[in-house]
Protein backbone atom coordinates (compact mmCIF):
# COMPACT_ATOMS: atom_id res chain seq x y z
CA UNK A 1 0.00 0.00 0.00
CA UNK A 2 0.98 3.80 -0.77
CA UNK A 3 1.14 6.78 1.30
CA UNK A 4 1.29 10.54 1.33
CA UNK A 5 0.68 13.11 4.10
CA UNK A 6 -2.03 15.05 4.58
CA UNK A 7 -4.36 13.01 2.70
CA UNK A 8 -7.82 14.51 2.78
CA UNK A 9 -10.78 15.02 1.12
CA UNK A 10 -14.92 15.39 1.05
CA UNK A 11 -17.42 13.52 -0.88
CA UNK A 12 -18.53 15.54 -3.68
CA UNK A 13 -20.98 12.89 -5.41
CA UNK A 14 -21.59 9.63 -3.26
CA UNK A 15 -21.63 5.88 -4.49
CA UNK A 16 -24.54 4.75 -6.20
CA UNK A 17 -26.15 2.58 -4.53
CA UNK A 18 -24.81 4.44 -1.20
CA UNK A 19 -23.79 1.37 0.70
CA UNK A 20 -22.41 -0.51 -1.98
CA UNK A 21 -21.40 1.41 -5.21
CA UNK A 22 -17.73 0.98 -5.60
CA UNK A 23 -17.08 4.62 -7.25
CA UNK A 24 -17.21 8.49 -5.63
CA UNK A 25 -15.51 11.41 -6.51
CA UNK A 26 -13.78 13.96 -4.68
CA UNK A 27 -14.38 17.92 -4.49
CA UNK A 28 -11.98 19.43 -7.15
CA UNK A 29 -8.68 18.94 -6.72
CA UNK A 30 -8.50 16.30 -3.91
CA UNK A 31 -7.62 13.70 -5.87
CA UNK A 32 -4.24 15.08 -6.31
CA UNK A 33 -3.68 15.04 -2.49
CA UNK A 34 -3.98 11.07 -2.39
CA UNK A 35 -1.27 8.68 -2.85
CA UNK A 36 -0.91 6.80 -5.71
CA UNK A 37 -3.19 3.56 -6.39
CA UNK A 38 -3.13 0.78 -4.12
CA UNK A 39 -4.10 2.92 -0.81
CA UNK A 40 -6.52 2.47 2.03
CA UNK A 41 -8.93 5.34 2.53
CA UNK A 42 -11.16 5.57 5.43
CA UNK A 43 -14.33 7.49 5.26
CA UNK A 44 -16.88 9.09 7.98
CA UNK A 45 -19.36 11.50 8.10
CA UNK A 46 -18.50 15.49 8.48
CA UNK A 47 -17.98 17.03 11.84
CA UNK A 48 -17.34 14.03 13.92
CA UNK A 49 -14.83 11.93 15.29
CA UNK A 50 -14.17 8.41 12.54
CA UNK A 51 -15.27 5.35 14.91
CA UNK A 52 -15.91 1.40 14.30
CA UNK A 53 -19.33 2.47 14.19
CA UNK A 54 -19.85 5.42 12.35
CA UNK A 55 -16.61 4.98 9.27
CA UNK A 56 -15.35 2.61 6.65
CA UNK A 57 -12.10 1.71 5.52
CA UNK A 58 -12.17 0.74 1.70
CA UNK A 59 -9.10 0.28 -0.73
CA UNK A 60 -8.86 2.66 -3.65
CA UNK A 61 -7.72 0.31 -6.85
CA UNK A 62 -7.81 3.20 -9.49
CA UNK A 63 -7.86 7.16 -9.52
CA UNK A 64 -9.13 9.28 -12.25
CA UNK A 65 -8.75 13.05 -11.52
CA UNK A 66 -10.75 12.88 -8.33
CA UNK A 67 -12.90 9.73 -9.26
CA UNK A 68 -11.34 6.63 -7.37
CA UNK A 69 -12.73 2.90 -7.79
CA UNK A 70 -13.03 1.64 -4.44
CA UNK A 71 -12.99 -1.83 -2.82
CA UNK A 72 -15.61 -1.78 -0.11
CA UNK A 73 -15.51 -3.13 3.54
CA UNK A 74 -11.66 -3.37 4.03
CA UNK A 75 -10.28 -4.94 7.31
CA UNK A 76 -13.07 -6.02 8.85
CA UNK A 77 -15.03 -2.57 8.69
CA UNK A 78 -18.94 -2.40 7.70
CA UNK A 79 -20.01 -0.99 4.67
CA UNK A 80 -22.25 2.22 5.36
CA UNK A 81 -23.98 4.73 3.00
CA UNK A 82 -21.37 7.14 1.63
CA UNK A 83 -23.10 10.24 1.83
CA UNK A 84 -22.20 13.99 -0.31
CA UNK A 85 -20.08 15.69 2.07
CA UNK A 86 -18.42 12.60 4.06
CA UNK A 87 -15.06 12.80 4.80
CA UNK A 88 -12.10 10.58 3.17
CA UNK A 89 -8.71 10.42 4.45
CA UNK A 90 -5.78 8.42 4.03
CA UNK A 91 -4.80 7.75 7.37
CA UNK A 92 -2.88 5.15 9.39
CA UNK A 93 -4.60 1.54 9.55
CA UNK A 94 -4.29 -1.39 11.68
CA UNK A 95 -3.42 -3.11 7.80
CA UNK A 96 -0.07 -0.54 8.05
CA UNK A 97 1.27 -1.02 11.48
CA UNK A 98 0.87 -5.01 10.89
CA UNK A 99 2.41 -4.94 7.72
CA UNK A 100 5.85 -2.77 8.57
CA UNK A 101 5.69 -5.30 12.31
CA UNK A 102 6.42 -8.12 9.70
CA UNK A 103 9.49 -9.79 10.35
CA UNK A 104 12.17 -12.38 8.77
CA UNK A 105 12.87 -15.44 10.85
CA UNK A 106 16.67 -17.68 9.71
CA UNK A 107 17.27 -20.57 11.88
CA UNK A 108 17.20 -19.09 15.41
CA UNK A 109 17.86 -15.66 14.10
CA UNK A 110 14.97 -13.12 13.51
CA UNK A 111 14.59 -9.56 12.16
CA UNK A 112 11.97 -7.95 13.08
CA UNK A 113 13.12 -4.05 12.64
CA UNK A 114 15.52 -2.13 10.47
CA UNK A 115 17.07 -3.14 6.71
CA UNK A 116 16.80 -7.09 5.41
CA UNK A 117 19.64 -7.65 2.45
CA UNK A 118 19.58 -10.38 0.17
CA UNK A 119 23.39 -11.05 -0.28
CA UNK A 120 24.67 -13.87 -3.34
CA UNK A 121 26.21 -17.03 -2.73
CA UNK A 122 26.32 -20.49 -3.80
CA UNK A 123 25.14 -19.59 -7.37
CA UNK A 124 21.89 -17.91 -6.11
CA UNK A 125 21.94 -14.21 -7.11
CA UNK A 126 18.76 -12.06 -5.97
CA UNK A 127 17.55 -8.26 -7.44
CA UNK A 128 14.47 -6.60 -8.13
CA UNK A 129 11.97 -6.25 -10.53
CA UNK A 130 9.65 -3.46 -10.03
CA UNK A 131 8.54 -4.49 -6.52
CA UNK A 132 8.87 -7.83 -6.98
CA UNK A 133 12.31 -10.01 -5.59
CA UNK A 134 13.90 -12.28 -7.99
CA UNK A 135 16.23 -15.10 -7.38
CA UNK A 136 18.60 -17.19 -9.80
CA UNK A 137 20.42 -20.02 -9.96
CA UNK A 138 23.58 -20.72 -11.81
CA UNK A 139 22.82 -24.47 -12.26
CA UNK A 140 26.69 -25.73 -10.10
CA UNK A 141 27.11 -24.04 -7.16
CA UNK A 142 30.87 -22.49 -6.98
CA UNK A 143 31.24 -24.83 -4.02
CA UNK A 144 30.72 -28.11 -6.27
CA UNK A 145 33.02 -26.57 -8.39
CA UNK A 146 35.83 -26.32 -6.14
CA UNK A 147 35.15 -29.39 -4.92
CA UNK A 148 35.39 -31.07 -8.41
CA UNK A 149 38.25 -33.59 -7.32
CA UNK A 150 36.08 -35.91 -5.23
CA UNK A 151 34.53 -37.24 -8.34
CA UNK A 152 38.35 -39.11 -8.20
CA UNK A 153 35.85 -41.12 -5.34
CA UNK A 154 33.14 -42.03 -7.65
CA UNK A 155 32.98 -45.43 -8.71
CA UNK A 156 31.47 -46.59 -12.18
CA UNK A 157 30.47 -50.41 -12.82
CA UNK A 158 29.71 -51.81 -16.05
CA UNK A 159 29.17 -55.43 -16.71
CA UNK A 160 31.69 -57.29 -14.11
CA UNK A 161 34.35 -54.04 -14.54
CA UNK A 162 34.21 -51.03 -11.79
CA UNK A 163 36.50 -48.35 -11.65
CA UNK A 164 37.04 -45.28 -9.80
CA UNK A 165 37.45 -42.43 -11.51
CA UNK A 166 38.30 -38.51 -12.03
CA UNK A 167 36.40 -38.03 -15.30
CA UNK A 168 33.82 -39.81 -17.21
CA UNK A 169 33.71 -40.18 -20.93
CA UNK A 170 31.38 -41.57 -22.83
CA UNK A 171 33.04 -43.16 -26.27
CA UNK A 172 30.91 -44.15 -29.58
CA UNK A 173 30.60 -47.54 -30.14
CA UNK A 174 28.31 -50.65 -32.47
CA UNK A 175 26.25 -47.48 -33.99
CA UNK A 176 25.45 -45.60 -30.76
CA UNK A 177 27.02 -41.82 -30.79
CA UNK A 178 27.28 -39.66 -27.43
CA UNK A 179 27.21 -36.24 -27.24
CA UNK A 180 25.92 -33.07 -25.35
CA UNK A 181 23.23 -30.54 -25.56
CA UNK A 182 23.83 -27.83 -23.09
CA UNK A 183 24.16 -29.76 -19.78
CA UNK A 184 22.42 -32.61 -21.07
CA UNK A 185 24.36 -36.20 -22.40
CA UNK A 186 22.60 -37.58 -26.08
CA UNK A 187 22.81 -40.44 -27.45
CA UNK A 188 21.39 -41.97 -31.05
CA UNK A 189 21.55 -45.26 -32.73
CA UNK A 190 21.96 -46.12 -36.31
CA UNK A 191 19.48 -48.55 -36.46
CA UNK A 192 21.93 -51.51 -37.41
CA UNK A 193 25.31 -51.95 -36.94
CA UNK A 194 28.45 -51.95 -39.41
CA UNK A 195 29.45 -54.96 -37.82
CA UNK A 196 25.83 -56.89 -38.45
CA UNK A 197 25.52 -58.89 -41.40
CA UNK A 198 21.33 -60.35 -41.47
CA UNK A 199 19.93 -62.94 -43.73
CA UNK A 200 17.49 -63.70 -45.87
CA UNK A 201 15.91 -66.88 -47.40
CA UNK A 202 13.11 -67.11 -50.17
CA UNK A 203 11.80 -70.63 -52.15
CA UNK A 204 14.93 -70.68 -54.53
CA UNK A 205 17.92 -69.89 -51.45
CA UNK A 206 18.86 -67.45 -48.98
CA UNK A 207 21.65 -64.18 -48.78
CA UNK A 208 23.26 -62.53 -46.35
CA UNK A 209 23.09 -58.42 -46.32
CA UNK A 210 23.90 -55.88 -44.70
CA UNK A 211 21.73 -53.33 -46.98
CA UNK A 212 18.56 -54.94 -47.91
CA UNK A 213 16.62 -53.40 -51.38
CA UNK A 214 13.42 -53.81 -52.88
CA UNK A 215 13.13 -53.94 -56.88
CA UNK A 216 10.33 -53.15 -58.42
CA UNK A 217 9.04 -56.05 -60.51
CA UNK A 218 5.47 -57.83 -62.23
CA UNK A 219 3.42 -55.14 -61.04
CA UNK A 220 4.72 -54.89 -57.49
CA UNK A 221 5.70 -51.55 -56.53
CA UNK A 222 8.01 -50.51 -52.89
CA UNK A 223 8.35 -47.43 -51.11
CA UNK A 224 8.43 -46.00 -47.89
CA UNK A 225 6.65 -43.76 -45.83
CA UNK A 226 7.25 -40.89 -43.58
CA UNK A 227 7.11 -43.32 -40.69
CA UNK A 228 9.93 -45.48 -41.90
CA UNK A 229 7.75 -48.45 -42.83
CA UNK A 230 7.77 -50.26 -46.40
CA UNK A 231 5.28 -49.86 -48.62
CA UNK A 232 4.13 -52.12 -51.90
CA UNK A 233 1.38 -51.74 -53.83
CA UNK A 234 0.36 -53.91 -57.34
CA UNK A 235 -1.14 -52.86 -60.83
CA UNK A 236 -3.82 -55.26 -60.44
CA UNK A 237 -2.91 -57.08 -63.93
CA UNK A 238 0.17 -57.95 -64.38
CA UNK A 239 2.37 -56.48 -68.39
CA UNK A 240 2.86 -60.63 -68.80
CA UNK A 241 -0.71 -61.87 -68.84
CA UNK A 242 -2.31 -61.96 -72.35
CA UNK A 243 -5.24 -59.29 -72.96
CA UNK A 244 -7.56 -62.47 -73.95
CA UNK A 245 -6.16 -64.98 -71.29
CA UNK A 246 -9.04 -68.09 -71.01
CA UNK A 247 -11.96 -65.25 -71.67
CA UNK A 248 -14.78 -66.65 -73.88
CA UNK A 249 -16.79 -63.90 -75.90
CA UNK A 250 -20.72 -64.71 -76.23
CA UNK A 251 -22.41 -62.37 -78.99
CA UNK A 252 -25.34 -64.02 -79.77
CA UNK A 253 -27.37 -61.77 -77.55
CA UNK A 254 -29.20 -59.21 -79.45
CA UNK A 255 -28.26 -55.05 -79.37
CA UNK A 256 -24.89 -56.27 -76.49
CA UNK A 257 -21.31 -55.51 -77.40
CA UNK A 258 -18.64 -56.67 -75.37
CA UNK A 259 -14.85 -55.96 -75.69
CA UNK A 260 -11.95 -57.04 -73.82
CA UNK A 261 -8.43 -55.69 -73.55
CA UNK A 262 -5.89 -55.07 -71.40
CA UNK A 263 -7.71 -52.40 -69.50
CA UNK A 264 -10.63 -55.42 -68.84
CA UNK A 265 -13.41 -56.07 -70.01
CA UNK A 266 -16.52 -53.46 -71.20
CA UNK A 267 -20.48 -54.39 -71.41
CA UNK A 268 -22.66 -52.41 -73.67
CA UNK A 269 -26.12 -53.19 -73.81
CA UNK A 270 -27.57 -49.35 -74.80
CA UNK A 271 -29.29 -51.58 -77.63
CA UNK A 272 -31.95 -53.03 -74.97
CA UNK A 273 -33.42 -49.12 -74.32
CA UNK A 274 -35.32 -49.53 -77.40
CA UNK A 275 -35.61 -46.86 -80.22
CA UNK A 276 -38.70 -44.69 -79.70
CA UNK A 277 -38.14 -40.94 -79.14
CA UNK A 278 -41.92 -39.46 -78.91
CA UNK A 279 -45.19 -40.27 -76.65
CA UNK A 280 -48.52 -38.73 -77.51
CA UNK A 281 -51.62 -39.11 -74.96
CA UNK A 282 -54.99 -37.29 -74.08
CA UNK A 283 -54.00 -33.72 -73.80
CA UNK A 284 -50.16 -34.36 -73.22
CA UNK A 285 -46.99 -34.92 -75.22
CA UNK A 286 -43.97 -35.83 -75.12
CA UNK A 287 -40.31 -36.60 -76.12
CA UNK A 288 -37.10 -38.74 -75.08
CA UNK A 289 -33.69 -37.85 -74.94
CA UNK A 290 -30.95 -40.99 -74.86
CA UNK A 291 -27.24 -40.00 -74.10
CA UNK A 292 -24.76 -40.75 -71.41
CA UNK A 293 -26.53 -39.09 -68.59
CA UNK A 294 -29.43 -41.95 -69.21
CA UNK A 295 -32.99 -40.99 -70.40
CA UNK A 296 -35.21 -37.92 -70.05
CA UNK A 297 -38.44 -37.08 -70.85
CA UNK A 298 -39.60 -33.55 -71.67
CA UNK A 299 -43.66 -33.35 -71.03
CA UNK A 300 -46.40 -30.60 -71.71
CA UNK A 301 -50.32 -30.62 -70.86
CA UNK A 302 -53.02 -28.87 -72.39
CA UNK A 303 -53.68 -25.60 -70.93
CA UNK A 304 -56.48 -24.87 -68.87
CA UNK A 305 -59.65 -23.83 -70.51
CA UNK A 306 -58.77 -25.82 -73.70
CA UNK A 307 -61.41 -27.55 -75.59
CA UNK A 308 -60.89 -30.91 -74.22
CA UNK A 309 -61.26 -29.82 -70.36
CA UNK A 310 -64.19 -27.43 -71.14
CA UNK A 311 -66.42 -28.12 -68.19
CA UNK A 312 -69.24 -26.64 -67.24
CA UNK A 313 -71.39 -26.02 -64.06
CA UNK A 314 -74.71 -24.21 -63.75
CA UNK A 315 -76.18 -22.48 -60.97
CA UNK A 316 -80.27 -23.33 -60.28
CA UNK A 317 -82.35 -22.41 -57.67
CA UNK A 318 -84.65 -19.69 -56.31
CA UNK A 319 -81.76 -17.66 -54.51
CA UNK A 320 -79.71 -17.93 -57.73
CA UNK A 321 -78.62 -14.41 -59.38
CA UNK A 322 -75.69 -13.33 -61.86
CA UNK A 323 -74.08 -15.22 -64.48
CA UNK A 324 -75.02 -19.09 -63.76
CA UNK A 325 -72.12 -20.59 -65.64
CA UNK A 326 -68.77 -21.13 -65.46
CA UNK A 327 -66.18 -22.70 -67.30
CA UNK A 328 -62.54 -24.02 -67.35
CA UNK A 329 -60.35 -26.37 -65.35
CA UNK A 330 -60.82 -24.64 -62.02
CA UNK A 331 -64.01 -23.14 -60.72
CA UNK A 332 -63.62 -21.22 -57.38
CA UNK A 333 -66.81 -21.36 -55.42
CA UNK A 334 -67.63 -18.81 -52.37
CA UNK A 335 -70.29 -17.92 -49.76
CA UNK A 336 -72.34 -15.60 -48.47
CA UNK A 337 -73.53 -16.08 -45.19
CA UNK A 338 -72.69 -19.64 -45.80
CA UNK A 339 -70.36 -21.55 -44.85
CA UNK A 340 -68.38 -24.22 -47.80
CA UNK A 341 -66.17 -27.26 -47.44
CA UNK A 342 -64.81 -29.80 -49.63
CA UNK A 343 -64.21 -33.92 -49.48
CA UNK A 344 -61.84 -35.96 -51.19
CA UNK A 345 -65.38 -37.92 -52.73
CA UNK A 346 -65.41 -34.77 -54.98
CA UNK A 347 -68.75 -33.83 -52.74
CA UNK A 348 -69.09 -29.97 -51.60
CA UNK A 349 -70.71 -29.43 -48.32
CA UNK A 350 -72.78 -26.08 -48.11
CA UNK A 351 -73.66 -25.01 -44.24
CA UNK A 352 -76.07 -22.08 -43.01
CA UNK A 353 -77.07 -21.35 -39.99
CA UNK A 354 -80.26 -22.24 -38.42
CA UNK A 355 -83.34 -19.79 -37.88
CA UNK A 356 -83.02 -18.21 -34.50
CA UNK A 357 -84.07 -15.02 -32.77
CA UNK A 358 -82.94 -12.68 -29.79
CA UNK A 359 -84.92 -11.18 -27.57
CA UNK A 360 -84.39 -9.07 -24.37
CA UNK A 361 -85.53 -9.58 -20.69
CA UNK A 362 -85.52 -7.20 -17.47
CA UNK A 363 -83.71 -4.48 -18.46
CA UNK A 364 -82.13 -5.11 -21.13
CA UNK A 365 -82.62 -3.95 -24.53
CA UNK A 366 -82.05 -5.30 -28.17
CA UNK A 367 -82.06 -2.99 -31.40
CA UNK A 368 -81.01 -3.59 -34.97
CA UNK A 369 -79.72 -1.69 -37.84
CA UNK A 370 -78.92 -3.85 -40.50
CA UNK A 371 -76.60 -6.81 -39.52
CA UNK A 372 -75.73 -5.03 -36.74
CA UNK A 373 -77.45 -6.24 -32.96
CA UNK A 374 -77.10 -3.15 -30.44
CA UNK A 375 -77.58 -4.23 -26.23
CA UNK A 376 -78.05 -2.10 -23.91
CA UNK A 377 -78.32 -1.70 -20.18
CA UNK A 378 -79.25 1.06 -17.82
CA UNK A 379 -76.95 3.24 -16.75
CA UNK A 380 -76.38 2.95 -13.06
CA UNK A 381 -77.68 5.45 -11.08
CA UNK A 382 -75.94 8.00 -9.10
CA UNK A 383 -76.60 9.65 -6.14
CA UNK A 384 -76.33 12.66 -4.75
CA UNK A 385 -76.85 12.17 -1.17
CA UNK A 386 -75.58 9.55 1.06
CA UNK A 387 -75.70 9.12 4.86
CA UNK A 388 -73.82 5.66 6.03
CA UNK A 389 -75.40 5.22 9.43
CA UNK A 390 -79.37 6.11 8.43
CA UNK A 391 -80.21 2.72 9.94
CA UNK A 392 -78.55 3.42 13.21
CA UNK A 393 -79.67 4.62 17.04
CA UNK A 394 -78.47 8.52 16.52
CA UNK A 395 -77.60 10.06 20.36
CA UNK A 396 -75.40 13.47 21.23
CA UNK A 397 -71.44 12.08 22.30
CA UNK A 398 -67.61 12.67 21.97
CA UNK A 399 -65.81 10.54 20.62
CA UNK A 400 -62.75 12.31 22.80
CA UNK A 401 -60.35 14.44 21.94
CA UNK A 402 -57.45 13.82 18.91
CA UNK A 403 -59.17 10.34 18.45
CA UNK A 404 -58.99 9.04 14.95
CA UNK A 405 -61.89 6.88 14.49
CA UNK A 406 -62.09 4.26 11.56
CA UNK A 407 -65.28 2.92 10.15
CA UNK A 408 -66.17 0.65 7.14
CA UNK A 409 -68.67 2.09 4.44
CA UNK A 410 -70.56 0.05 1.25
CA UNK A 411 -70.86 3.18 -0.71
CA UNK A 412 -73.13 3.03 -3.88
CA UNK A 413 -72.42 5.16 -7.02
CA UNK A 414 -72.62 8.83 -5.45
CA UNK A 415 -71.18 12.49 -6.77
CA UNK A 416 -70.85 15.18 -3.64
CA UNK A 417 -68.94 18.19 -3.01
CA UNK A 418 -69.58 18.39 1.00
CA UNK A 419 -69.41 16.94 3.71
CA UNK A 420 -72.43 17.49 6.90
CA UNK A 421 -71.39 16.82 10.36
CA UNK A 422 -73.68 17.27 13.18
CA UNK A 423 -72.89 18.84 16.04
CA UNK A 424 -75.27 19.55 19.79
CA UNK A 425 -74.70 22.84 22.33
CA UNK A 426 -76.15 21.62 25.21
CA UNK A 427 -75.82 25.23 26.73
CA UNK A 428 -78.67 26.71 28.39
CA UNK A 429 -80.51 30.01 26.62
CA UNK A 430 -78.57 32.46 29.37
CA UNK A 431 -75.12 31.03 28.28
CA UNK A 432 -72.15 33.03 27.00
CA UNK A 433 -68.22 32.01 25.96
CA UNK A 434 -66.35 30.73 23.29
CA UNK A 435 -66.06 27.84 21.09
CA UNK A 436 -63.31 26.38 18.42
CA UNK A 437 -64.10 23.25 16.50
CA UNK A 438 -62.27 21.37 14.42
CA UNK A 439 -62.99 18.63 12.05
CA UNK A 440 -60.79 16.59 9.76
CA UNK A 441 -62.25 13.49 7.26
CA UNK A 442 -59.88 11.00 5.68
CA UNK A 443 -61.37 8.96 2.84
CA UNK A 444 -59.61 5.05 2.79
CA UNK A 445 -59.12 2.19 0.22
CA UNK A 446 -57.98 -1.24 1.22
CA UNK A 447 -54.77 -2.29 0.28
CA UNK A 448 -54.60 -6.44 1.74
CA UNK A 449 -53.70 -5.53 5.42
CA UNK A 450 -53.51 -1.62 5.33
CA UNK A 451 -55.75 1.29 4.24
CA UNK A 452 -54.69 4.00 1.81
CA UNK A 453 -55.31 7.51 1.85
CA UNK A 454 -57.50 8.83 -1.37
CA UNK A 455 -57.79 12.24 -0.04
CA UNK A 456 -58.64 14.55 2.87
CA UNK A 457 -60.40 17.45 4.17
CA UNK A 458 -60.88 19.71 7.03
CA UNK A 459 -62.44 22.80 8.96
CA UNK A 460 -61.50 24.57 11.52
CA UNK A 461 -63.83 27.96 12.89
CA UNK A 462 -64.10 29.94 16.46
CA UNK A 463 -67.54 30.69 17.05
CA UNK A 464 -68.17 33.48 20.02
CA UNK A 465 -71.81 34.15 21.54
CA UNK A 466 -73.62 35.32 24.39
CA UNK A 467 -76.97 34.93 25.53
CA UNK A 468 -77.55 38.75 26.11
CA UNK A 469 -77.34 39.70 22.92
CA UNK A 470 -79.09 36.88 21.55
CA UNK A 471 -76.57 35.65 19.36
CA UNK A 472 -76.92 31.88 21.21
CA UNK A 473 -79.81 31.31 19.40
CA UNK A 474 -77.95 30.47 16.13
CA UNK A 475 -76.20 27.97 17.41
CA UNK A 476 -77.83 26.09 19.63
CA UNK A 477 -79.76 23.06 19.24
CA UNK A 478 -78.39 20.46 16.11
CA UNK A 479 -76.38 21.92 13.91
CA UNK A 480 -74.59 20.94 10.57
CA UNK A 481 -71.06 21.68 10.46
CA UNK A 482 -70.25 22.13 6.47
CA UNK A 483 -66.93 20.48 5.23
CA UNK A 484 -66.10 21.29 1.72
CA UNK A 485 -65.12 17.78 -0.35
CA UNK A 486 -66.16 17.25 -4.13
CA UNK A 487 -65.79 13.38 -5.16
CA UNK A 488 -67.48 11.08 -7.21
CA UNK A 489 -67.42 7.66 -5.39
CA UNK A 490 -67.80 4.41 -7.64
CA UNK A 491 -69.94 1.87 -5.51
CA UNK A 492 -67.64 -0.43 -3.70
CA UNK A 493 -66.53 -0.59 -0.07
CA UNK A 494 -64.86 2.14 1.82
CA UNK A 495 -63.26 3.15 5.34
CA UNK A 496 -63.78 6.91 6.48
CA UNK A 497 -61.67 8.68 9.52
CA UNK A 498 -62.86 11.40 11.25
CA UNK A 499 -60.85 13.17 14.10
CA UNK A 500 -62.38 16.21 15.55
CA UNK A 501 -61.03 18.50 18.72
CA UNK A 502 -62.93 21.31 19.98
CA UNK A 503 -61.97 23.88 22.86
CA UNK A 504 -64.50 26.40 24.87
CA UNK A 505 -64.34 29.11 26.97
CA UNK A 506 -66.77 30.98 28.88
CA UNK A 507 -69.88 29.87 30.84
CA UNK A 508 -71.45 26.37 29.82
CA UNK A 509 -69.43 26.20 26.63
CA UNK A 510 -69.66 23.00 25.84
CA UNK A 511 -70.42 21.00 22.09
CA UNK A 512 -70.68 17.27 21.52
CA UNK A 513 -70.76 15.38 18.49
CA UNK A 514 -73.74 13.30 17.41
CA UNK A 515 -72.86 9.34 16.97
CA UNK A 516 -74.45 6.84 16.08
CA UNK A 517 -74.17 3.69 18.77
CA UNK A 518 -74.60 -0.51 17.53
CA UNK A 519 -74.40 -1.65 20.87
CA UNK A 520 -74.27 -0.05 24.42
CA UNK A 521 -71.03 -2.52 25.63
CA UNK A 522 -67.93 -3.36 24.12
CA UNK A 523 -66.31 -5.61 21.96
CA UNK A 524 -64.09 -8.38 23.40
CA UNK A 525 -62.85 -10.79 20.52
CA UNK A 526 -63.71 -14.13 20.15
CA UNK A 527 -65.23 -16.08 22.94
CA UNK A 528 -62.77 -17.75 25.53
CA UNK A 529 -59.74 -15.67 24.40
CA UNK A 530 -57.91 -13.12 25.89
CA UNK A 531 -59.03 -9.82 24.59
CA UNK A 532 -56.90 -8.57 21.64
CA UNK A 533 -57.31 -4.48 20.83
CA UNK A 534 -56.08 -6.03 17.25
CA UNK A 535 -59.61 -7.79 16.58
CA UNK A 536 -62.39 -5.62 15.33
CA UNK A 537 -66.02 -6.01 15.59
CA UNK A 538 -66.13 -5.11 11.47
CA UNK A 539 -63.03 -5.56 9.96
CA UNK A 540 -61.83 -1.31 9.90
CA UNK A 541 -63.93 -0.75 12.39
CA UNK A 542 -62.09 1.21 15.50
CA UNK A 543 -59.90 3.67 16.74
CA UNK A 544 -56.40 4.32 15.52
CA UNK A 545 -54.17 3.70 18.85
CA UNK A 546 -51.92 6.55 17.92
CA UNK A 547 -52.75 10.57 19.27
CA UNK A 548 -53.40 12.40 16.02
CA UNK A 549 -53.27 15.73 15.10
CA UNK A 550 -54.07 14.95 10.89
CA UNK A 551 -54.68 12.40 8.75
CA UNK A 552 -52.29 9.84 7.80
CA UNK A 553 -51.38 8.30 4.53
CA UNK A 554 -51.51 4.63 5.36
CA UNK A 555 -53.22 3.02 8.60
CA UNK A 556 -52.35 -0.78 9.29
CA UNK A 557 -55.76 -2.61 10.69
CA UNK A 558 -53.48 -3.99 13.40
CA UNK A 559 -53.17 -0.18 14.83
CA UNK A 560 -56.89 -0.23 14.50
CA UNK A 561 -58.18 -0.56 18.34
CA UNK A 562 -61.38 -2.83 17.94
CA UNK A 563 -62.14 -4.60 21.35
CA UNK A 564 -62.16 -3.81 24.82
CA UNK A 565 -63.03 0.06 24.08
CA UNK A 566 -66.35 1.39 24.17
CA UNK A 567 -66.18 4.06 21.97
CA UNK A 568 -65.90 1.23 19.25
CA UNK A 569 -68.93 0.71 18.58
CA UNK A 570 -70.43 4.44 18.74
CA UNK A 571 -69.43 5.99 15.12
CA UNK A 572 -69.58 9.57 14.65
CA UNK A 573 -72.47 10.49 12.19
CA UNK A 574 -71.53 12.31 8.89
CA UNK A 575 -73.67 12.87 5.31
CA UNK A 576 -71.90 13.44 1.94
CA UNK A 577 -74.18 15.40 -0.14
CA UNK A 578 -74.20 17.62 -3.36
CA UNK A 579 -75.77 20.76 -3.32
CA UNK A 580 -74.79 22.00 -6.48
CA UNK A 581 -77.41 20.60 -8.54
Amino acid sequence: MNHKNFAYGTVLTAPSPAASGTSLTLNAGQGALMPAVPFQLVVWPINVQPLNSNAEIVTVTARATDVLTITRAQESTAARAIVVGDQCSGAITSQMLTQVEMHLADGAATISTGTVRFSNLNGVSFGFNGQTLTASHNALTTAMLSNAATLSNLRVSAGTTSNLLSALTFADGNGVSFGLNASIVTASHNGLTSQSNQNVTAANGGFAFQTLSFSNVNGVSFGTSAGSALTASHNGLTTARASTDALGLATAATNVTWTANSAGVSLNAAGYAGTTTTFVGANISASFTFNSAGLNMSASVAAPGAAAENNAIHLLGANTSGNTTATGSTIGWSGINLTLSGTNGSVVNISAPATSSLSATGQVSLSTNGSTISIGVPAALTLSYWNPQDAYLQVAGQQGQGSLHFQPAQAPNVQYDRLLMPIVNTNSSNSSGSHTLSFWVGLYTRNISTLSLLGSTSMSTAVTHSGTVGSYSLYSGIRFISIGSTRTLEEGQYFFGILSRTTSGGANGTYSQLLASQGNSSFFGHFGVATNQSMQYTRGLGVYTATTSGIPNSVAFSDISGAGNSLVLRQPVFYVVSQTI
